[in-house]
Parts: structure tokens; sequence; C-alpha cells
């Protein structure tokens, strides 16, 4: 996949492209709908396919401050599920607040008719653009002989009743439900973080953690509690068991997100690693002593061991 961040030249290396347009935000079981089309159409024309993503996210640019929405997706994650779904080429435009000025037919002139000169465009079936998101599939699609342009349409991604979206995936991470959010990805949801330096309470109960700082203002964490997950070190991969909370027993310790990797002895203090969530074993909670905390993740340890037998035999 080749990734664009320059529009002047796109034209002379694309020739008409079939283009999908969307911030695409965890680029779940919806959006995969939206590319599989992309990608069909494509093939029936003989046309390259392009998808037109946006960084930063629109809101997180026109959202007041104490209003900023955190993310499914980091702009690196995007890349790499784009890649992995199969789509050609990626075009990533800087998005700004004169950028969200623009108008609908400015958009489409000046944008997807001249600077990309594309044959096709395929729309979510609530994608909108341009200021005010006053642009939509069915203005498009009234002027698609005007511009010499083919407009499809897809349906939403229905799924236990339910239309895919990342603002309902957002509220289930939120809510602690990450079984549903990996339903409605269509993958287990995965935060990328680099591994820092912890107080070491964990080597003392028997259970050596890796402490990790994640983009925790940008991505959004799971709720607090514990978690079974897989764990990508250096492209290799480890079951594990993840905190993240307050650390109610332990004083002092303050909020801090840890993973104890399972059969795992090696150093990694400063490295990037990739946790993927699988399932929610608990809710943190506040212990007597250190003692009743060792017990507890011990039991921890064997539901988790149970239930990664069942991952493995799937």
């Amino acid at each position: 996949m080749r990734v664009f961040t320059d529009i002047y030249n796109l034209k002379y290396e694309i020739h008409r492209p079939v283009v999908t347009i969307g911030t695409f935000d965890g680029l779940h079981l919806g959006h995969q709908k939206v590319l599989e089309k992309l990608k069909s159409v494509s093939d029936e024309k003989n046309c390259r396919n392009l998808v037109i993503t946006f960084w930063p996210h629109p809101r997180r640019v026109l959202s007041p401050p104490d209003d900023m929405p955190k993310l499914l997706s980091t702009l690196e994650n995007k890349i790499y599920l784009f890649e992995n779904i199969g789509i050609d080429n990626l075009l990533v435009l800087p998005f700004t607040v004169e950028f969200s000025q623009q108008n609908y037919l400015e958009f489409i002139e000046d944008l997807l008719i001249k600077k990309i000169d594309v044959s096709a465009v395929v729309s979510g079936y609530d994608h909108r653009f341009g200021k005010d998101r006053q642009g939509s599939y069915q203005l498009l699609n009234q002027q698609h002989k005007q511009y010499n342009i083919e407009v499809f349409e897809v349906e939403p991604f229905i799924l236990d009743g339910i239309a895919v979206s990342s603002t309902k995936i957002r509220r289930f991470l939120i809510e602690g439900d990450i079984e549903r959010a990996n339903k409605m990805l269509g993958y287990h949801y995965f935060m990328d973080g680099k591994v820092i330096k912890g107080m070491n309470i964990g080597s003392k109960l028997d259970f050596p953690t890796a402490n990790i700082d994640f983009e925790q203002d940008v991505q959004q964490m799971p709720k607090d509690g514990v978690y079974l997950v897989k764990v990508d070190i250096d492209n290799e991969e480890f079951f594990g068991m993840l905190n993240s909370g307050e650390n109610p027993t332990i004083h002092g310790k303050g909020r801090s997100v840890e993973v104890n990797i399972f059969d795992f002895s090696k150093n990694v203090y400063g490295k990037n690693i990739t946790v993927y969530f699988l399932e929610r074993l608990r809710d943190e909670l506040k212990f007597n002593n250190l003692n009743e905390l060792r017990q507890q993740m011990n039991a921890d340890r064997e539901i988790s061991l149970q239930k990664i037998s069942q991952y493995l035999k799937n």
C-alpha cells in the first residue's frame, strides 16, 4: 500500500481512482463493508482504489478542550489496518479549521475532480463532508453526471439489531464491555505503548509486570479493571493479564497500566509493545493486604489459563 501525504502529485501517480472518504476511526465492520465495496468497484472498473482520510480527527480539531473525544485508533493503527484489508493507496490529509470551512461543492470540485480526477466515489450511508457536514451521498449522486463520476452508497452494517459505529464502540469500551466492542470492530481492540519503569511491586508478589505508557490522552482506554490480553513484543505474541486503575491496595502507587506477561522473563524496559484486549476478567478491587491481592492474582491467572486454552483450540 502506498501512503500519500502530498495531494499535488497524486493525480499523476494514480489515474482516475475509485475513492472513499472518511475518518475511519477504528476501521470497524461498518468501515470494512465500505472498503470491500471500494475494492470490488475498483476491480470491476480495472482502476486503483484510494482511501482519503484525515489527521488529526476532525472532532479533535473542532471540539472545545473539555469535549475532546478519545479515538479508537491512532494514525499508525489506521495505516496498519488499511494495509491488512488490502487497500492500494491511502491519502492522509491534514485536517485544519481552515479546511473545515470549505463548502461541499468546493470539496467536490477542487479535491475530487480537479486534484484527484476520481472515476467513482463509494460512500457510507451516513457520510457527510464539507462545511457544517452539508455534503452527502444524495447530493453527490444528483450531480454525478455533471462531474462524470459514478456514486455508490453502502448500507450500514447491522449487528445484533444495531448499526455498527465508532461512537457505540467507544461507549462499550468506556463501560468495560470489551466483548461487544471487539465484536463490532471485527478484531480485538489494541493499543500501542512504551514500557516504562514502575515500583516493582508486582515482582514482590511473584507477578512481575511491565508498566505501559499508552497515549491515553488520544486513544480510548477501556474501563479500569483486569483483562486477559495478548501482547506483541518484537513480533512475538504472548498472553498475559493487564490491570489498569488506581491501585487502591498499594498506598502511594497511584494510577498505572501494567501487564503480567505469561511465560516471559526478558527485560522489555523502553520497548514499544502492542496489547490486544481479549476479555474483561473483573473490576479493580481493594484488598486488606498484599497477601489477599496475591491470592486474587493467582485466581485471575488460573481463570486466564483456562480461557487461553480455549483461544488456542479455536
